[in-house]
């Protein structure tokens, strides 16, 4: 008599694949961050008008948290290296290019506006300084606000800065503009959850007339 031994054999089944999110639109990324003008100029810079949805710590809340935590007024040298607020990928496949929002804190002599721009760079009469080429822009502005303990003596002076890896295409006055709309778009956001007096300074909408 012959014995048939049946084995049992172990498989392991893929992982199912994680669903991928579905795009948004430029208004539901980082936390609000993005006005209508914003709007049309990130479409603009990135190519896009939908993009992948940005994490829920990254939001100009968050950011602002992150300034409240961080601010100590009078200090001459810096106590907060700049951190993302959020980074935007246009949700075309074909379509890579990130574009980086980033914050921090200025003090000491780092905190006085000096006029120096790269090559390229505009000047915009927002904020304390501000100026924007067609990868780059930055914004800084002053924040006095009853979240910033010591500020109506020192106020804190909040830099946004948004960049690139590659220079898009297109009229380079055009990409300036949309550079510095986006950057006071997410500076005036700031200055809100911050509770600046005056909005640090901050109009409604972008002066884009350079100096």
């Amino acid at each position: 008599m012959s014995v048939v031994l049946v084995g049992l054999v172990g498989c392991s089944e893929e992982p199912e694949p994680t669903p991928k999110e579905k795009p948004v639109a430029a208004a539901g990324l980082c936390g609000g961050a993005v006005s209508a003008d914003a709007t049309k100029a990130l479409q603009l810079i990135s190519g896009s008008e939908e993009f992948e949805p940005t994490g829920k710590g990254s939001t100009t809340a968050s950011a602002a948290q992150k300034v409240i935590d961080n601010f100590s007024p009078l200090s001459e040298n810096p106590s907060m290296t700049p951190e993302d607020l959020c980074r935007i990928y246009p949700a075309d496949e074909s379509n890579r290019e990130e574009i980086r929002i980033q914050f921090h804190l200025l003090y000491g002599k780092s905190a006085k506006p000096d006029g120096d721009m790269a090559s390229g760079q505009r000047a915009f009469r927002m904020g304390e300084e501000a100026s924007a080429g067609t990868d780059r822009s930055f914004l800084q502005f002053a924040c006095t606000s009853d979240k910033l303990s010591g500020s109506a003596e020192s106020p804190a002076h909040v830099e946004v800065v948004i960049s690139q890896q590659k220079v898009p295409e297109g009229d380079t006055e055009e990409l300036r503009s949309a550079q510095a709309t986006l950057v006071h778009s997410v500076s005036l956001a700031m200055a809100r959850q911050l509770n600046c007096a005056d909005d640090g300074g901050l109009e409604e909408r972008p002066a884009l007339k350079p100096e």
